[in-house]
């Protein structure tokens, strides 16, 4: 399998697949056209057993095995179209679907000898930190990044306070 920008989503979808979680991709070759406004798609819908769904925004970025290792997760931007077509999503769908980005860390310098626990993914021979954060709490402290971009970010304290590992995430949903 060759190296792509896709390989965080078909990181989670495998995490999903394995994990026997009823999902449904979401394909991102076409637009959504809401009120003659294109709005962003999202990735996933994951059903929860409480009849709630988590619609998921994946954000692959890239994580050395020190930060790793210190339980700090690395980048955490998304842009601010990511942020309001979430929203926009919601108020769609309703009160029962809850919008969430998933930062899918590849921990591109995993070293051999390390002995993956169970917030790691292994696919590809390649080794994923899925941490969770709650769309309505990101923008509640996000911060502009890059104007230039239109790109907001979380400051790392705040981050490290809001986001869990995804399965501390389901385990809260009741889910695994």
């Amino acid at each position: 399998m060759t190296l792509t920008a896709r390989h965080y989503e078909n990181a989670f979808e495998s995490f999903l697949i394995n994990s026997e979680l009823p999902f449904i991709p979401l394909s991102q070759t076409k637009k959504a056209i809401i009120h003659g406004n294109q709005l962003k798609s999202f990735d996933f819908i994951i059903h929860l057993p409480a009849g709630e769904a988590l619609m998921v925004d994946i954000k692959g970025r890239k994580l050395n095995q020190k930060r790793f290792l210190n339980g700090l997760p690395g980048q955490n931007w998304v842009t601010r179209d990511d942020v309001n077509s979430m929203e926009r999503w919601q108020n769609i769908f309703g009160s029962g679907h809850i919008p969430l980005f998933i930062f899918s860390y590849w921990i591109f310098d995993l070293d051999t000898s390390y002995q993956p626990n169970s917030d790691l993914y292994c696919c590809d021979n390649r080794y994923y930190w899925f941490v969770a954060i709650y769309v309505s709490e990101y923008k509640a402290f996000m911060k502009n990044r890059s104007p230039q971009w239109n790109t907001v970010d979380l400051p790392a304290k705040k981050f490290r306070l809001l986001a869990k590992p995804l399965n501390k995430l389901l385990l809260e949903h009741k889910y695994i």
